[in-house]
């Protein structure tokens, strides 16, 4: 059986027993050691039979691999750590960063971790930037109902999904790290358009597992909805449908297609409704 797996203590500790002939009926191997970002692209082309892959990688990997209940190697306090060289900086403003590829999961985690501290670059765009006249602005706003037992409990038995819902327990936490001078102002028709919605004001700290729900609001609430980042994209659990739906992202939201179908006809609804003759956004 072809395996292939990085030289990292972790992976080899993982395979020992089996690459060792350790495991009774357990068929025999031949073992490729290559580095993760190799790993994740050779799986693509399904080169392996068993391949140790990365966690940021796995939605492009689901309709020909299967997910093995053992390998992880994320959770609270066992991640990845950025480090500096000599001064430790107060900013990533303007500094060059090296990751192991575009597709492992701690540059995943390093992007989420990173997009509540904005480069002085972009407040100085923020601060520039205009709504132009004549077009109408509207935003869904999402809202995950957070990491816990119903989270987990979501999961079921699939190790997929389990392995889904600790990344969306990890980013979550990330996400919810919108700093207070980031809030926005809303205006009354949206604080009416959020109350019905969600049952109340979201908080500063309330994500859609990705982005902060309070930093989607702009311009219309065209509707706010119970959904992870992925579900309003078609990524929910609903297999059996044709087309299927399939959730990438566990995190216990509850969303259905019917909800997934009134999120799409408001948005429709809003793009045609009658206007001034502007364009929408």
């Amino acid at each position: 059986m072809r395996l292939a797996f990085s030289p990292c203590p972790n992976d080899t500790f993982v395979f020992h027993a089996w690459t060792h002939g350790l495991l009774d009926g357990a068929p025999t191997t031949e073992v490729t050691y290559a580095d993760i970002d190799v790993t994740n692209t050779a799986a693509e082309r399904g080169e392996f039979d068993v391949v140790k892959v990365s966690y940021a990688a796995l939605p492009w990997l689901m309709d020909r691999y299967t997910l093995l209940p053992c390998g992880g190697a994320v959770g609270r306090g066992c991640g990845p750590l950025v480090l500096t060289g000599g001064d430790t900086p107060t900013g990533l403003a303007g500094r060059r960063v090296a990751v192991p590829s575009e597709r492992s999961t701690a540059y995943l985690l390093f992007r989420l971790w990173t997009s509540g501290q904005q480069p002085a670059a972009i407040d100085v765009f923020n601060a520039s930037a205009q709504d132009r006249p004549g077009v109408r602005y509207g935003c869904v706003v999402t809202q995950a109902r957070g990491a816990g037992l119903r989270s987990f409990l979501s999961a079921g038995l699939s190790p997929y999904a389990h392995a889904s819902h600790a990344l969306y327990v990890c980013i979550s936490q990330l996400a919810a790290r919108l700093p207070k001078d980031r809030l926005p102002t809303l205006d009354q028709p949206q604080q009416a358009a959020l109350r019905q919605a969600f049952g109340a004001l979201p908080r500063r700290r309330d994500n859609d597992g990705i982005v902060p729900t309070l930093s989607q609001v702009w311009g219309q609430v065209v509707c706010g909805v119970w959904a992870d980042h992925l579900d309003v994209i078609g990524h929910f659990h609903n297999p059996t449908h044709v087309p299927p739906h399939f959730d990438w992202l566990t995190s216990g939201s509850g969303h259905t297609r019917q909800d997934f179908l009134a999120t799409w006809d408001a948005i429709a609804r809003f793009m045609f409704q009658p206007g001034d003759g502007g364009s929408d956004a």
